[in-house]
């Protein structure tokens, strides 16, 4: 083994990661690079001494391999990745068993994974059953993944070498004390057999909120969350740490205030003959949450386009690009929002202007010393944010090269840590508290002989007040250091601990200001007053800490959170951006689907009446009269056709005219039971069970109808090997709590008609799709998908709604709801044989349609009714106004300049009670006929029978028409 193998294994040894658990980071990372790189094969593989050990994996099914058939082994003797198009191809794996045998894998391709001192330690890699390439923005991707996998084995290294360094100070049983008072960011927590609280530390109080008094016999149990408690967490943690000496404890834990803190440590039995148990934790509730805001960043990468650019202007560090010049070319939008700068002063060796003054030399210099060896850089500077703050980063990068082995440049990211750094300095602090206990009588402590007027300070409490080592010191020395704002409270706090009425505990921050030096320091005091059994006070004994950086620290947090609302702000301000933009696709893709369905249909009736028409033409014109009816009845036909469509469309889109009256629901059910059984057919049986005491439904009867035989024809075609179909009707009264989720559908009494059969049924994904424009599961040509958008659409305008049940092999249910009608069933209309005549009555028809205008006029001819006509409203006017006779007036509603609803209003104040007869194609406002029509108003729709025209007018001269039911 030669030198730098060794190097490699004892690089990889110090991470001491061979042979431990799986780790979710690790996985995540290993399915993220599976999942950006298109592959079924991915693995984080760590190359020991003559074996492969993957930390994660992804489809390989075991974590250890021999070394011989490992590609991973010739990947680190590699400069830079190794990609394997084509294994069978390449003589280095063509006799791989790997490769001619299971799994027969065909591509590999593998991203080294170096160490600080740069040692290859092992691989990110990607495999796959299939010959491939592998694109460069992904081999990017794979490199930028290898480097978080790296980030995180650093980050595992550290908190463990931490860890133990914590421990081994915490090992000597004659300073957990001074360990207890001192160590604030820690909870220390002391058990007796009984596992009952006995020691209560200061960081324990911080963390948990009770007062040492008030923990001290609590049981441990009040230390867990409730489901840990059920689950009997705390007894096993106490269980397992007397096995095996120590358990890890990383969890939630509760506070006294019922919030939750996240703590990572360990509990331990104690020695000797006392028994009981040490609790050692440490607050990471902050880390806790940004892991888990990490955990939400990466998965939102994993959605995003598998692009660099596009991934690194969403990843949550800051990344960056050079040239070989070592110029930067490009940044990420993180750069920009942590720095503020533009592009213009970013690009190049811009970010050189963004580095604090002190920092700047050593960082330019370590640059461009790796940028000319062409090797890993890493260095740590304070960056300066936009708001002119300054921060930690630790910024790192790898080089990269071409297909040749040219060097092209770096690609690197930067991570702010100053939130490690601060933790780092912290658990210095306490190692530093750590080794001075072991001097406690000189560092940190004072005492007080009241009877002799003395005073004893180390070095360590001279130095918070400014006094150098070897200077003599009284309590004189102690007045005048303290600062003059703290002076009260603190000489107040000293004179109740010695007070033998009072005897607090003296604790107390204050301020001091150095005799020397002039500096402003924080320090925090403790102690209590000695007393005798007369309750004479001779002496007092405490310790002081110098608190200045945690003030500091405290501070900076104060005004790191005077920003997050404003940051918050922001971030809500981009997603609705974001999600204002997606309902606007999703409108313009529901615009394209229904105008291209129209299309589609409309040119098919259309080509059947153009087409029959020239044929006619064409007939008439040869003299060829026997063969003019047919093709006149295929257009119509057609046209009738095309009618239909547009009524489905309004009615899908809630803009037909719907004639809302008072309807019986049973006798329309009843009398459509014939024509059902015929449309049926024998292989299908019909049941109706009608309610006796059904309400009237407020609603269209012909549009019920329509619907009513739509919803069957569906339920036959659901059943081609024949089954049941059974209409139920009945009265039901609808909540608040029954319309919470259907914001349109308003409480009240409601008449329901629910059609069942025993078909086919559809599956969940079927059902949520069925009311939408043209979508059917029916074969091509046999449904336009417009029958059930068209009865939601009607139930919808009526002010009902339609629910639908369905599973598959379980059959289908629609349920129809209709507003109750609060007034009197309308009589249905009698049927006419032939178009009712005229007796002399005048008409005023006003059409700016040349055609229509004509087609009327001619039918009021043919029918005894003397017309006058006029091409718009302007026109109509003066004739409304004059004396001239008028019994009726025929008026479309969409005209141009006074519409006819207008125009109406104009007539009646010259000619009141004047009958008025709207005829339309589409008008918004005359959708629901109640609203838009006053007494002695009908509206018909175009197109419309000729027949059915002459039978309005008589109707409405004689006074037959039927006023409107109204819903209660």
């Amino acid at each position: 083994m030669d030198d730098r193998e060794q190097q490699r294994l004892a690089a990889l040894d110090r991470y001491a990661v061979l042979d431990t658990p799986r780790e979710e980071s690790f996985d995540e990372l290993a399915q993220l690079a599976a999942r950006l790189c298109d592959a079924p094969i991915a693995a984080i593989n760590l190359i020991g001494d003559g074996r492969l050990f993957s930390k994660a994996e992804v489809g390989l099914g075991g974590r250890e391999a021999p070394l011989e058939s490992s590609f991973c082994a010739q990947a680190i003797l590699e400069q830079d990745m190794l990609v394997v198009p084509d294994a069978t191809q390449d003589p280095r794996f063509a006799g791989n068993p790997l490769v001619i045998g299971e799994p027969h894998l065909r591509f590999y391709a593998g991203a080294i994974l170096r160490s600080a001192e740069g040692m290859p330690i092992g691989t990110l890699c990607i495999l796959d059953h299939q010959p491939r390439q592998l694109g460069d923005v992904q081999q990017e991707t794979l490199r930028v993944l290898a480097r978080q996998v790296m980030a995180q084995l650093d980050l595992r290294r550290t908190l463990r070498d931490r860890d133990r360094r914590l421990e081994e100070a915490l090992a000597s049983e004659t300073r957990y004390r001074l360990v207890l008072d001192s160590a604030r960011d820690y909870a220390i927590v002391i058990l007796n057999e009984q596992r009952r609280i006995a020691g209560w530390s200061a960081g324990a109080e911080m963390t948990f909120g009770w007062s040492e008094a008030e923990a001290i016999g609590r049981p441990f149990e009040d230390l867990f969350t409730p489901e840990d408690r059920a689950a009997g967490v705390p007894a096993e943690e106490i269980a397992r740490a007397a096995v095996d000496g120590c358990t890890p404890d990383a969890r939630w834990h509760q506070r006294a205030d019922g919030a939750r803190v996240f703590l990572n440590g360990s509990t331990h039995p104690l020695p000797g003959p006392g028994g009981g148990f040490l609790k050692i934790a440490r607050n990471e509730t902050n880390e806790r949450r940004q892991a888990e805001e990490l955990a939400t960043t990466r998965a939102a990468l994993v959605d995003s386009e598998a692009r660099f650019r596009n991934m690194a202007d969403h990843a949550p560090v800051m990344m960056w690009v050079t040239d070989a010049t070592g110029s930067c070319t490009y940044l990420n939008r993180s750069w920009y929002d942590f720095t503020g700068q533009t592009e213009a002063e970013a690009l190049g060796y811009g970010w050189l202007e963004a580095t604090h003054p002190d920092d700047c030399a050593e960082a330019e210099r370590a640059f461009r010393t790796a940028n000319a060896d062409h090797v890993p850089f890493r260095v740590e500077y304070r960056l300066r944010r936009a708001d002119g703050s300054y921060r930690w980063a630790i910024d790192a990068a790898s080089p990269r090269f071409g297909a040749n082995g040219e060097y092209l440049g770096y690609v690197g990211s930067v991570i702010d840590i100053e939130d490690r750094r601060a933790a780092e300095e912290r658990v210095r602090t306490n190692e530093e508290q750590l080794r001075l206990a072991t001097d406690a009588a000189d560092v940190g402590m004072w005492d007080v002989d009241l009877d002799n007027d003395t005073l004893f300070w180390p070095a360590r409490v001279k130095a918070m007040f400014g006094i150098s080592p070897d200077v003599p010191v009284s309590m004189a020395d102690f007045y005048a250091g303290l600062h003059p704002q703290d002076f009260d409270q603190a000489a107040a706090a000293f004179a109740a601990a010695v007070d033998p009425a009072v005897r607090t505990v003296y604790d107390v921050e204050y301020r001091t200001v150095g005799k020397e030096d002039g500096v402003i320091r924080w320090v925090a005091a403790k102690g209590r007053g000695v007393f005798d059994d007369a309750g004479v006070c001779h002496r007092a004994i405490g310790t002081a800490i110098d608190i200045t950086e945690r003030k500091k620290i405290e501070q900076a947090l104060k005004d790191l959170n005077e920003t997050l609302e404003q940051r918050v702000a922001s971030e809500v301000a981009q997603r609705a951006e974001a999600e204002e933009a997606l309902r606007q696709a999703q409108k313009m893709e529901a615009v394209g689907q229904l105008t291209g369905g129209i299309a589609h249909d409309f040119n098919n009736m259309l080509t059947g009446v153009i087409g029959s028409l020239d044929l006619v033409q064409r007939y008439i014109a040869t003299g060829r009269m026997d063969r003019v009816g047919r093709y006149i009845e295929a257009a119509s036909t057609s046209a009738q056709r095309a009618a239909s469509l547009t009524a489905r469309l309004l009615a899908f889109g809630r803009r037909q005219s719907l004639d809302l009256r008072g309807v019986d629901v049973n006798a329309l059910v009843a009398g459509m039971e014939d024509m059902l059984h015929r449309t049926l057919g024998e292989q299908v049986a019909l049941e109706t069970h009608l309610a006796g005491d059904l309400w009237a439904g407020h609603t269209d009867a012909n549009q019920l109808e329509s619907a009513l035989l739509n919803l069957c024809i569906n339920a036959r075609d659901a059943m081609p090997t024949g089954g049941k179909l059974t209409i139920e009707t009945a009265n039901t009264r609808l909540d608040e709590a029954a319309v919470r989720d259907h914001a349109e559908l308003a409480p009240g009494d409601y008449v329901v008609i629910c059609v069942s059969d025993t078909g086919i049924g559809m599956a969940a994904s079927t059902v949520e799709k069925v009311f939408e424009p043209f979508f059917t599961t029916k074969p091509v040509g046999q449904g336009t998908g417009l029958g059930l958008s068209m009865i939601y659409g009607f139930a919808r305008q009526s002010g009902g709604h339609v629910r639908i049940y369905s599973e598959l092999g379980q059959g289908t249910t629609i349920k129809l709801y209709i507003p109750r009608a609060r007034n009197a069933v309308a009589a249905a209309p009698a049927w006419q044989a032939a178009a009712p005549a005229g007796d002399g009555e005048t008409v005023m028809v006003v059409e700016d349609d040349a055609s229509v205008r004509l087609i009327v006029l001619d039918v009021l001819g043919a029918l005894g009714y003397d017309a006058i006509e006029a091409v718009d409203g302007r026109a109509a006017v003066p004739i409304l106004q004059s004396d001239r006779k008028i019994d009726l007036l025929i008026s479309d509603v969409g005209l141009p300049g006074l519409n006819g609803r207008q125009l109406a209003e104009i007539a009646r104040q010259h000619r009141p009670g004047l009958q008025v007869l709207f005829i339309t194609g589409y008008a918004q406002n005359a959708a629901v006929r109640a609203g838009f029509l006053d007494a002695g108003m009908e509206m018909m729709t175009k197109p419309f029978a000729v027949d059915a025209l002459a039978t309005k007018i008589r109707e409405m001269l004689e006074g037959r028409s039927v006023a409107a039911a109204s819903v209660g």
